[in-house]
């Protein structure tokens, strides 16, 4: 049985690879990371917030994940 990557680890995995990248809510340290490793997230996805911003659980909770259909369908469009 394969292990579960989270977090940079499955970034890291995934850019590796070559799989398309989505960050959802991404928090802003995977995001330094990333950027600072040259790892593309390809796709955001929810809220972000920034490093010391208050977080929002009602629009959290608006997010709707069945929109990242779409956005994955236009990604593997390219």
């Amino acid at each position: 049985m394969g292990r579960i990557l989270n977090g940079v680890q499955g970034f890291e995995w995934g850019a590796g690879i070559g799989a398309c990248l989505i960050g959802s809510m991404t928090k802003p340290s995977l995001e330094m990371y990333c950027q600072k490793n040259g790892i593309d997230i390809h796709i955001h996805f929810g809220l972000s917030y920034a490093q010391d911003e208050a977080k929002d659980p009602k629009k959290e909770m608006q997010v709707n994940f069945m929109d990242l259909a779409s956005l994955i369908e236009e990604f593997l469009k390219r």
